[in-house]
């Protein structure tokens, strides 16, 4: 029979599965017989085109693969291989596992055993995630060491600063780092070594009653401000800070007269206008709130923010 005489692997030549459709029989022969140089007219051989014109004419007809499939080798119970080019991706048909070895892509002539490079692209970037990941690893680590013993350090030096008497400067200076990094529970005894030297010192006492306060030492910091004060009346931060304070712990009418004697310190800022609004709101005198907020609002033109907080109190009173 025809086939007989042609024993050649039709579907290994055209490399297409066995059950592909005529379709793609006809797409891989003109890629084949076209594209790659197997036509004798662009140099192929005329051996190749040969070969690739006999499997399609024998596949391309209905009948004529159906005669050819029921003498396939993989009829009569020998294995058939499809193994994927790495370079194009195409199947190539082959009729032993031996083959795989030392086969060669039909389309691009590509060694078909070759890894394929997605796989060393894999791997590679595997190796540099993995170099990336342990320079980090070892990044970290070193920098947790360096800061552990900066801190050890610092450790050894403010116990020797607080042991060991020193200029009232430099104990504010080492503090004021301290509360920067908001160690606030370590800028504590140093504050109150500077004021042991410098006991009239209001900058000092109004340091230490703001690292009491930002540690949650309320009574402290309530001390330490009225300290404060009685060095220096006229501190207005530390007015601000009482009051606030106070009013938090319920105390309206001590927080109005501090709140109060912050505002005519300084008339132009809008904050101390607003809590005294605020307050007097709550204690019922609904004139003297309005005109407070009225007051901040003329004062806030820069602060947004604080402008709305006025207007939306005024609405509140029905009165903006």
């Amino acid at each position: 029979m025809e086939q007989e005489r042609n024993p050649a692997d039709h579907y290994e030549v055209l490399q297409v599965h066995p059950k592909a459709s005529p379709i793609v029989i006809k797409k891989a022969y003109r890629a084949l017989l076209l594209e790659l140089g197997n036509h004798p007219d662009r140099g192929g051989s005329p051996e190749r085109a040969r070969s690739l014109n006999e499997a399609y004419r024998i596949l391309s007809d209905e009948k004529k693969r159906e005669a050819y499939d029921s003498l396939l080798p993989a009829k009569k119970g020998n294995p058939l291989y499809m193994v994927a080019c790495p370079r194009c991706g195409v199947f190539n048909r082959l009729s032993s596992e031996e083959r795989i070895a030392t086969a060669h892509c039909g389309r691009c002539s590509f060694l078909l055993s070759t890894p394929p490079a997605r796989w060393k692209r894999f791997w590679l970037v595997c190796g540099l995630l993995g170099l990336l990941a342990l320079t980090s690893a070892g990044s970290f680590f070193l920098g947790r060491c360096i800061r552990e013993g900066a801190e050890e350090k610092q450790e050894e030096n403010l116990k020797k600063t607080v042991n060991s008497p020193s200029d009232s400067a430099s104990l504010v200076s080492l503090a004021d780092r301290l509360v920067h990094r908001d160690q606030f529970s370590k800028a504590i005894p140093l504050y109150k070594k500077a004021l042991s030297l410098q006991p009239q010192n209001p900058q000092i006492v109004f340091s230490l009653g703001l690292a009491y306060q930002m540690n949650r030492q309320t009574e402290q910091a309530i001390k330490a401000y009225k300290q404060t004060l009685s060095i220096d009346g006229q501190h207005r931060q530390a007015l601000l800070n009482l009051a606030a304070l106070t009013r938090d712990q319920g105390k309206m009418e001590e927080a109005l007269a501090l709140f109060q004697r912050a505002s005519a310190r300084r008339d132009d800022d809008p904050e101390p206008h607003f809590q005294i609004g605020e307050i007097q709101r709550g204690l019922g005198h609904s004139l003297e709130a309005v005109r407070e907020f009225h007051a901040c609002l003329e004062r806030a033109r820069e602060n947004p923010i604080l402008s709305e907080r006025a207007r939306r109190a005024l609405r509140g009173m029905g009165a903006e």
